[in-house]
């Protein structure tokens, strides 16, 4: 039980007392993805006028996974690239997936919609619009969705950062028509409403601290940021244990733009700079390590934290050690969820004379990177 730092579940009360009664009341992460589905799905509900124009969609958009004759007209008008995507109920960016792809193909789908008595009726220009915009708005919950859900990357100490650059970004995003702005507020409601006590969550503002391209600049609250640090420092005075050090891992890039260029770190560097030419005054009372690494100027943003730490390990032994431990934890239970599925898929009914070794062993597999296979 001691080696366990956190555990990462959704904000169900009965998970939660779960982890209390097992691991102790600290040692809960609420899942991030898990909030962000919370917060769309909640928002998208929040306005009738947008929830009827998707079922619009989503009907045209099962007429053409039904009709042969649809979907094959589809394919010769697009060159055999052209698909349109299904809404599913408990994921709400295959919303937003639909809705982007529906409008990618729209003159193509217009055009055998036309052709077919038995279609359904198109949506009119004003409703291309409204989806339109609200596929502008959606996209910085996208954007977060599919960046923190990452296994091969840090994505603890990206939680606080991201909170505050999703709500600008929806708050800069610019809507003319009245189901979009209604769609605006409802998400910026919604943020305000799950993200206001995240800074307060110990794990996730230690491991921002502790992420050398973030450090305190996106921290709002003092009081979290003071007692944050508090902990750090109180951790460094007691600890005596020698902790491992942990193998470096092959990490891969963290991607942060969508195929379409949009990117939620756009003003990052600009603050990067402006926090690095200000002078950062000794914080009173703390290890000289943590004030040394206070006062250093931030890593870029494509840096990956787990490798600088390696190599600042000579510089600062026992934080190193520290920030590799709250480093190490992942921002959503996605991982997991993934391992269930794909496990799942392997013990199938036609397979399940497969040994639990074996299983383990499949799965091994599976989680290897393609590039390893060249070994």
């Amino acid at each position: 039980m001691n080696s366990v730092t956190a555990v990462i579940t959704d904000g169900a009360a009965n998970m939660t007392k779960s982890i209390e009664l097992a691991f102790g009341r600290n040692h809960q992460i609420p899942c991030f993805a898990h909030t962000i589905n919370l917060i769309a799905e909640r928002s998208l509900l929040n306005v009738a006028e947008l929830t009827k124009l998707i079922s619009n969609v989503k009907s045209i958009v099962t007429w053409f996974k039904h009709s042969v004759v649809g979907s094959d007209d589809l394919r010769k008008l697009t060159g055999g690239d052209g698909k349109l995507i299904q809404e599913v109920s408990t994921r709400w960016n295959s919303t937003f997936y639909m809705l982007q792809r529906f409008i990618s193909l729209r003159p193509f789908v217009n055009e055998i919609l036309n052709k077919n008595i038995k279609a359904p009726e198109m949506i009119s220009a004003q409703s291309v619009l409204d989806i339109t915009e609200v596929i502008e708005v959606l996209k910085p919950l996208e954007a977060a969705t599919r960046e923190l859900c990452g296994e091969f990357y840090v994505t603890s100490s990206v939680i606080i950062p991201m909170t505050h650059l999703l709500y600008n970004k929806i708050n800069l995003t610019k809507t003319t028509t009245i189901i979009s702005s209604k769609l605006k507020v409802a998400l910026l409601e919604q943020c305000q409403k799950r993200f206001e006590f995240i800074e307060s969550v110990t794990h996730v503002a230690i491991a921002t601290i502790l992420d050398p391209r973030f450090k305190k600049i996106y921290f709002k609250s003092s009081i979290a940021l003071s007692r944050a640090l508090s902990i750090i420092s109180d951790t460094l005075k007691t600890s005596t244990d020698q902790v491992e050090s942990i193998p470096e891992p092959d990490l891969t890039d963290q991607e942060q733009n969508t195929s379409d260029g949009f990117s939620l770190w756009d003003n990052h560097n600009g603050l990067m700079q402006q926090t690095n030419q200000e002078c950062i005054e000794t914080e009173i009372g703390y290890p000289s390590e943590l004030c040394l690494y206070l006062k250093s100027n931030l890593a870029n943003l494509s840096e990956k934290p787990l490798e600088v730490w390696h190599n600042m390990s000579t510089v600062y032994p026992n934080l190193s050690k520290l920030a590799i431990k709250y480093l190490s934890i992942v921002a959503t239970s996605v991982p997991s969820e993934r391992l269930f599925s794909k496990a799942g898929s392997t013990l199938s009914t036609k397979r399940n004379r497969i040994t639990c070794k074996r299983l383990h062993k499949l799965l091994f597999l599976q989680s290897l990177d393609d590039s390893l296979w060249g070994i």
